[in-house]
C-alpha cells in the first residue's frame, strides 16, 4: 500500500561526560523533518490558492450567467410590449372599420369593399405575427418537426417574394433576382420559404428610402447559397453580434419607432440550421 508518512528513529548513547546518555534522531523517509515539514506546506498552499481560485473562477459565472439571463428577462419584457404595441394598431384598424360596417357609415358597394380589404389586411398582418410566434416557441422547445422533400431552391424564394409583394410594392422597392439552374435540395419547402421571407420583410423594413433589393442564388461546394442584398440603414458593428439572438432589437431601431418583435432573424437561424445550414450578415450603417 503507497505510504504517505513515514519516519524512522534511531538512537545513539554517549559516553562523554556532560552529554545526555540517549539522543533521538528523527527523520522523514524522503529527507529531513524540516523538508518533509516545508514540502507539505507548499502543498497545502497550493491546494489553498487552487482552491480560492476555483471559487474565484465561480463567483464570475455567476455573474456573467445572472447577467446574461438579467439581459433575457428585460428582451422578453421589451418583447411582450413590443408585440402588445404590434397587435394593437391593426385591431384598432378591424375594430373601427368593423365598427363603421355595423353602424352603416359605409353603404356604397366601394366603402364596404374597400373597409373589407382593411379588416384582410389587418387580420393578415395579425395572423402573420402570431404565426411567426408561435413557430419560434415550437424550434426553441425543440418540438418542431421539418419535412424533408426534393424542393426547388428557384421555387422558395419566388414564393417567398410572391408572399411579401404587397410590402415591397407598398414601399416602391424593385427587385432584382439572379437565380440559375441548380439543383434541387432536401428541405421543408415551407420552413426554407418562410426563412427567405423573413429576411425580405427585414429588408423591406428597414429600407429607409432604398429602392432596390437584390436576391441571389448559386451553387458552390457542394452548397446552395442564397443571398439577400438591400440599400437600407445597415446595422452597426456592435449589433451585428446579437442580430440573430431572440428578442433582440437595436436601440436606434426602437427609437426610430419601427416596429418588429425581435423573433424574424432568429426564426431564420433556427431553420437554417435545422437544414444543417449557416447563415451571416454582412453590413454597415
Amino acid at each position: 500500500m503507497p505510504r504517505t508518512s513515514v519516519f524512522t528513529a534511531t538512537t545513539t548513547t554517549s559516553d562523554r561526560p556532560g552529554d545526555s546518555p540517549w539522543t533521538l534522531n528523527v527523520q522523514h523517509v524522503y529527507g529531513s523533518l524540516d523538508a518533509f515539514t516545508a514540502s507539505n506546506l507548499r502543498r497545502n498552499l497550493a491546494i489553498g490558492f487552487g482552491l480560492l481560485f476555483l471559487l474565484g473562477c465561480s463567483i464570475v459565472a455567476i455573474i456573467i450567467s445572472a447577467q446574461r439571463v438579467k439581459r433575457t428577462a428585460q428582451r422578453q419584457v421589451d418583447f411582450v410590449s413590443s408585440v402588445s404595441h404590434e397587435f394593437r394598431t391593426p385591431l384598432a384598424v378591424i375594430y373601427s372599420a368593423g365598427e363603421n360596417l355595423a353602424d352603416g357609415v359605409a353603404k356604397e358597394d366601394g366603402q364596404v369593399s374597400r373597409y373589407g380589404d382593411m379588416i384582410k389586411g389587418e387580420g393578415r398582418k395579425l395572423s402573420g405575427m402570431v404565426e411567426q410566434i408561435l413557430d419560434f416557441a415550437g424550434a426553441n422547445s425543440g418540438k418542431k418537426k421539418y419535412t424533408l422533400t426534393e424542393t426547388a431552391v428557384g421555387e422558395v424564394i419566388n414564393d417567398a417574394i410572391d408572399a411579401c409583394r404587397p410590402l415591397i410594392d407598398e414601399k416602391s422597392i424593385a427587385v432584382e433576382t439572379n437565380i440559375p439552374a441548380l439543383p434541387s435540395i432536401n428541405a421543408d419547402k415551407n420552413a426554407l420559404t418562410q426563412a427567405v421571407q423573413n429576411l425580405l420583410i427585414n429588408s423591406v423594413k428597414y429600407s429607409n428610402g432604398g429602392t432596390k433589393m437584390h436576391i441571389n442564388a448559386e451553387n458552390g461546394g457542394g452548397k446552395i447559397k442564397i443571398l439577400v442584398e438591400d440599400e437600407g440603414i445597415g446595422i452597426s458593428k456592435s449589433d451585428l453580434r446579437q442580430v440573430f439572438e431572440p428578442f433582440y432589437r437595436s436601440r436606434e431601431v426602437v427609437d426610430a419607432q419601427i416596429h418588429g418583435n425581435g423573433l424574424g432573424l432568429s426564426l431564420v437561424k433556427q431553420i437554417v440550421e435545422a437544414h444543417h445550414g449557416t447563415i451571416e450578415v454582412i453590413s454597415e450603417v
